[in-house]
């Protein structure tokens, strides 16, 4: 049986059509390269969830996420 996560719950609630236009008309993706704005966003909510104390532990989480990134629409994130 499929159960809607708090995340998931999270991020509905962001209408994902108004922050695509708020992210063109202040052309926050302009430079990027592998992170973008909605997928940031995912990463720094799930962050708060978990109480990620370092980016580190925000990568590691991202990379757990790595089955659910299709339904997230949120591609992976990078470490440097």
């Amino acid at each position: 049986m499929f159960s809607s996560t708090f995340l998931t719950q999270l991020l509905s609630a962001i209408p994902r059509s108004s922050f695509e236009r708020s992210v063109e008309a202040h052309q926050a993706d302009r430079y990027v390269k592998r992170c973008t704005s909605w997928q940031l966003l995912v990463t720094l909510v799930s962050g708060h969830l978990t109480q990620a104390l370092s980016l580190r532990s925000l990568a590691t989480f991202s990379e757990t996420l790595a089955p659910h990134r299709y339904h997230l629409r949120a591609g992976p994130i990078a470490r440097s």
